[in-house]
């Protein structure tokens, strides 16, 4: 299988991505620090406690989540400042190749770490906290049976 597409990296596309890494990631996270710290606040106010102090308790989840969101953001910006957006990423049966004007890398799929699918895209992990994506115009089951033989159980693809 070969497949290739061109695209430009550009500041709202790279904000969806890392805006979408982030809530896959930390959605359950997220939820279960919001529950744990209502939990807290309602055990210390049913047991006559202080009423001050435990309203901080949530503060602790949302600076948590704000301040991996403003870093993920961070990383996004600094990307998108760059002169070359312009992206070809090469599906080929041996390797996924990401080539800019400036360079080309080829991975080896036994280095894609896992892979997310979604409507619009998918999402190929790779090592040293890299990322590379295949945005797809409709829901493609060939690129999706072949990602899933390639990447296996690692791959999130829903």
């Amino acid at each position: 299988m070969q497949k290739e597409t061109t695209y430009e990296l550009t500041p709202t596309l790279l904000k969806l991505v890392m805006s979408r890494i982030f809530w896959h990631r930390n959605k359950r996270a997220f939820m279960l620090s919001w529950v744990l710290a209502a939990f807290l606040v309602f055990t210390l106010f049913a047991s006559q406690g202080s009423p001050k102090w435990p309203l901080y308790i949530f503060f602790f989840p949302a600076i948590r989540f704000s301040l991996e969101w403003w870093g993920g953001y961070r990383v996004a910006n600094s990307y998108a400042n760059s002169p070359d957006r312009c992206i070809t990423v090469k599906i080929e049966t041996e390797s996924l190749t990401i080539q800019t004007h400036d360079f080309t890398t080829i991975h080896k799929w036994s280095r894609v770490k896992e892979v997310w699918e979604f409507s619009d895209m998918f999402i190929c992990f790779l090592p040293e906290a890299r990322f590379a994506i295949f945005p797809i115009k409709a829901p493609d089951t060939d690129l999706r049976s072949f990602l899933e033989n390639k990447i296996g159980k690692s791959s999130r693809l829903a």
